[in-house]
């Protein structure tokens, strides 16, 4: 694969992402959210096959996307484990009291984590927004022959 090709697409990857995370906003929408990890996932695959085409140092870009995409990979699985125990309370309600507030208890403990992780993601939207536009950078840079 051509070096050049690599370079555009992680700087097309990095402008996807970087849109992405502009479109989460701050309310927490879970799905905008696992967008944005998808497309961590993939500036990140596109900067490691860079880094071993052109021994590049984005080690830490590829770290920090990793972390990134583990965290909102967590938040993505209380969404869904948060769906089944909803699903749950939905078929016990009103059965089983002692249940019931088990199930609460539950839904609030997962309720509190995705709201810590979106916070989380919050905090660090601006380094990630960084993190795109040095990626681009560093990209163009190299597709027009100097170094990043």
């Amino acid at each position: 694969m051509p070096r050049s090709t690599v370079h555009a697409a992680a700087s097309s990857i990095a402008r996807t992402l970087r849109k992405s995370v502009g479109r989460a906003g701050g309310l927490y929408e879970p799905e905008r959210l696992h967008t944005v990890r998808v497309a961590a996932k993939k500036l990140r695959y596109a900067l490691e096959v860079e880094r071993e085409l052109t021994r590049s140092r984005a080690t830490a870009r590829i770290t920090r996307l990793k972390r990134l995409q583990d965290a909102l990979g967590e938040m993505h699985d209380y969404e869904v484990l948060l769906g089944h125990v909803r699903d749950v309370q939905a078929d016990v309600a009103g059965r089983d009291l002692r249940l019931s507030a088990e199930l609460d208890k539950l839904v609030r403990t997962l309720e509190e984590q995705c709201r810590s992780g979106h916070a989380t993601f919050l905090r660090q939207r601006q380094a990630l927004v960084d993190l795109c536009e040095a990626s681009m950078a560093s990209a163009t840079a190299s597709l027009a022959g100097r170094a990043p």
